[in-house]
């Protein structure tokens, strides 16, 4: 989900795509007006929608709008996560319910609430604590972090608020967590690959391929299970540029993240 944010320079929306819905959060009266749009009128115009890249092993959060709460990421707490790093947002049974890879300091993290319309424990509820840890992925560690939260937001007690806007504005401590890693049971080649790609080995049961630009664009999904992949999922890039593109491959055993570069 992207955010536009004009008082902190935040816009990963970029532009407003026909069909998709938006919430507004504003502070006085405003008029909008909409240009004729007649290509797109009916139908499916076909654009993607932006996914933020999860390298890590954490769930990847269900987004139930319009239950959000919007944190940014201040310029002194960026640099002290360090680009490339991931910050997720937990609830307290341990449910990924936000994450960000940082890549520039003018993002925001997207905490979604729980589905009122199901039993399941997917998101935040009012008033919980809202736990962070980071990611670190030079080393494929895991940090549980302690923030500082910029008291001129309007949401500044670590609480998880309905429509709620925070800033995080440092980090007051760090703790680490050991991380499994898992990777070495999966084997894809060729890489680098001139197109077709196969992968094998630690998948066990029902498997997913996410396939990620690396920008974090998903591109497209395979869902397979045992009976019909046997330890072995092949999927081709041909129709896509040369460049490095990202595999998250999630199956029953194991979560791995694997960069593949196509020539």
């Amino acid at each position: 989900m992207g955010t536009y944010w004009p008082q902190l320079g935040i816009n990963t929306i970029v532009n407003l795509q026909p069909g998709r819905a938006y919430q507004i959060k504003a502070i006085e009266d405003f008029n909008i007006t909409f240009p004729e749009c007649e290509a797109n009128k009916s139908g499916n115009n076909g654009s993607k929608v932006y996914e933020p890249f999860n390298p890590t092993s954490w769930n990847n959060p269900v987004r139930t709008p319009p239950s959000t709460h919007v944190i940014a990421i201040g310029k002194d707490a960026f640099y002290q996560l360090k680009p490339g790093n991931v910050i997720g947002a937990f609830t307290g049974n341990g449910t990924c319910a936000g994450i960000l890879q940082l890549t520039r300091n003018d993002e925001a993290l997207v905490v979604f609430g729980k589905d009122p319309f199901t039993e399941v424990s997917d998101g935040f509820v009012s008033n919980e604590p809202i736990n962070f840890y980071m990611f670190d992925s030079s080393c494929n560690e895991t940090h549980s972090i302690e923030v500082v939260f910029d008291k001129s937001f309007p949401n500044h007690d670590g609480l998880f608020h309905f429509n709620g806007m925070s800033c995080i504005s440092g980090i007051k401590s760090s703790t680490f967590i050991a991380y499994e890693n898992l990777t070495s049971a999966i084997n894809i080649y060729p890489n680098p690959t001139s197109g077709e790609v196969t992968i094998e080995g630690g998948a066990q049961g029902k498997i997913t391929v996410e396939v990620y630009q690396a920008g974090g664009l998903l591109l497209f999904k395979i869902n397979e299970d045992n009976d019909n992949h046997k330890g072995r999922i092949n999927f081709t890039l041909e129709s896509y540029p040369a460049g490095i593109y990202y595999l998250r491959i999630i199956s029953e055993n194991v979560t791995d993240i694997r960069k593949i570069i196509r020539w």
